[in-house]
């Protein structure tokens, strides 16, 4: 049994149609001023014209995205511990970082884009579970992101990784986050720490 397709599949996550392969960033370039739309897709006509409908098949694919990103990442987290026959401790403390990573990234995303959503922390298997996860304010989900980020650089393994998760990439991703908080004097120090 290996706990290596797992993890692949976390990172895998980030390439689906509706995260950052396509329409997570796509959107987020229309409805600011970095372009514009000249298609025939109305979902990214009503980006364009920040006029987004509450039908908007688009927007609903980028929210299914990364919660299906988060949810990879939590169902690593809750496997992992019966891992030990197989996997060493390094390793199992490796993909426990990038896991949190990724549900920090997700998260973050997520929060940057609704405001308000749900933290999600353990893996949803059906679709009861989901039913049973609520809505928390921003201070809530930045308070889990900053949490998971460092959880995560005590515990990775790897400073610098340009395919995977790493301490680099945990400072930097925090850093972002304080900057979203308006934390300007953390920014600078999280910054700094890159």
């Amino acid at each position: 049994v290996s706990a290596a397709a797992p993890v692949a599949g976390m990172y895998q996550a980030l390439q689906l149609g509706g995260y950052y392969s396509a329409d997570f960033t796509v959107l987020g370039d229309l409805s600011g001023d970095n372009t514009r739309h000249s298609g025939t897709f109305i979902t990214y006509r009503q980006a364009d014209q920040n006029n987004l409908l509450a039908d908007n098949g688009t927007v609903a694919g980028v929210w299914g995205a990364i919660y299906a990103g988060i949810n990879r990442a939590n169902s690593v987290l809750a496997r992992l511990p019966g891992t030990t026959e197989y996997l060493d401790a390094p390793t199992r403390s490796q993909y426990a970082g990038e896991a949190l990573f990724l549900r920090a990234l997700g998260h973050h995303n997520a929060t940057k884009l609704w405001g308000a959503v749900p933290v999600v922390l353990t893996p949803i298997n059906v679709p009861a579970d989901a039913g049973q996860v609520t809505t928390a304010d921003t201070a809530t989900v930045y308070r889990q992101i900053l949490a998971d980020l460092d959880s995560a650089e005590k515990i990775i393994g790897s400073a610098r990784r340009t395919r995977q998760a790493s301490v680099g990439a945990i400072r930097a991703l925090r850093t972002r986050v304080l900057l979203y908080r308006r934390d300007y004097a953390g920014t600078v120090t999280a910054a700094q720490s890159v």
